[in-house]
């Protein structure tokens, strides 16, 4: 199902799915310049259902990267990140192959956590459930950590995988961006 005409004949760019279950490309938008709020609305809508999009030949400097994230709720900086000299919410983050996280989910016993877990990493695993896309200079991506996972695979050879995230604060009501 695509997402609604009217959203995005209002937003005037077009989206167009990656895959069958995940993933949407936006095309004919200008990240850069201030969006209306037709175009945020289409955009919130089309990365709730997708889950994860895709913007094409973006150029964004950290100042008008973290003014898109904020149209989206208040913006988080982790306590761990390295933090750009001017804007404190961008974190520049240089791919390692070592990067491993060890997840657990609060609330659980370990044996209930660990099982959970395990479910959780052969659902990623399903290639249904997974949006492949090449990725070129100027592309953007957009995504709710609480409905999808970001996972690089390493088809890049020996470059260097350096990219800038920007974390919106987690808000209580879990259905909305």
């Amino acid at each position: 199902m695509a997402t609604a005409p009217s959203l995005q004949a209002a937003a005037d760019f077009t989206i167009r799915r990656v895959q069958p279950t995940i993933g949407a490309e936006i095309e004919g938008i200008d990240l850069s310049r201030k969006l209306s709020a037709e175009q945020i609305a289409a955009i919130r809508a089309a990365v709730i259902e997708h889950k994860v999009v895709f913007f094409r030949d973006q150029s964004l400097d950290n100042e008008s990267h973290a003014a898109f994230a904020a149209e989206f709720g208040p913006l988080y900086t982790h306590p761990s990140a390295r933090k750009d000299d001017n804007v404190h919410v961008v974190h520049a983050i240089a791919a390692r192959d070592d990067f491993s996280e060890k997840p657990q989910i609060l609330g659980l016993e370990l044996s209930e956590n660990r099982e959970l877990l395990a479910e959780i990493l052969r659902q990623y695993k399903r290639p249904e459930f997974q949006a492949r896309f090449s990725w070129r200079p100027g592309t953007f991506a957009f995504w709710d950590n609480r409905a999808t996972v970001h996972y690089a695979v390493k088809n890049y050879g020996d470059y260097p995988r350096k990219l800038h995230r920007i974390l919106i604060a987690d808000e209580p009501l879990y259905g909305d961006l």
